[in-house]
C-alpha cells in the first residue's frame, strides 16, 4: 500500500494505492483494491518469474495508472498501456509510507522513485 498514514491492524491510514498479488484455483492476479473493497484485476503473475509493477499517479484526476511486467516479456510489453484506477480512498494528499503485508518466505520487494 502506499499511504498517507501508518494505520493499524485494521489497515493503513489514506491509502492511495493498495496493490495485492492472488493465488487462487482461477489463477495468480495482480489487482488494485478501490474504494468500497472492489479490486480491478491488472494482470497476472507467475511463479519463478520477477514481476514489476509500474505505477503512475495522477494526483489532480485521482487516479493510480498501473503497468504489470514480467521479464520475460519485457520486450513485448514496451507498447502496453497502463490501466487506470480510482484511488482507493479520496481523502488522501500524499504517500509517506510504503506498507507492505503478508510476505511470505520467498517474496522480494523493492522500490524506485
Amino acid at each position: 500500500a502506499l499511504a498517507g498514514g501508518l494505520g493499524n491492524d485494521k489497515g493503513p491510514e489514506r491509502p492511495v494505492v493498495f496493490l495485492h498479488f492472488t493465488r487462487d484455483p482461477d489463477g495468480r492476479i495482480v489487482a488494485a483494491q478501490q474504494a468500497g473493497g472492489h479490486s480491478t484485476p491488472l494482470g497476472e503473475w507467475r511463479d519463478g518469474e520477477w514481476c514489476s509493477v509500474h505505477i503512475r499517479l495522477d494526483w489532480e484526476k485521482e487516479v493510480a495508472g498501473f503497468l504489470v511486467q514480467h521479464d520475460a516479456d519485457s520486450d513485448s510489453t514496451a507498447q502496453t498501456p497502463f490501466l487506470w484506477v480510482p484511488f482507493k480512498s479520496k481523502c488522501s494528499s500524499g504517500c509517506r509510507y510504503l506498507l507492505l503485508y503478508n510476505q511470505t518466505g520467498d517474496f522480494e520487494a523493492s522500490w524506485t522513485d
